[in-house]
């Protein structure tokens, strides 16, 4: 149940998905900053670290800068 000016986890995530191109094609700096304007906790899938975990955060994007910019990037 979600208290008086709270959105439930459906809507947060579906307010994130509606984000993802916004993040296509940017490089890793220019994502972090569009993350940080809009409220997001940013997980970065790279050489390093390329496996992510199962977990669902709807104020969270994925985004995949395997090829240097954003090719991928998916919330929750």
């Amino acid at each position: 149940m979600t208290g008086a000016g709270e959105d439930s986890t459906e809507v947060q995530l579906a307010r994130t998905r509606a984000l993802e191109p916004d993040f296509l094609g940017l490089e890793l700096a220019e994502a972090r900053a569009l993350a940080d304007q809009l409220g997001l906790q940013l997980r970065v899938i790279d050489e390093q670290h390329p496996m992510v975990t199962a977990d669902l955060r709807p104020r969270r994007m994925t985004v995949d800068v395997r090829t240097g910019t954003v090719g991928q990037a998916t919330a929750g």
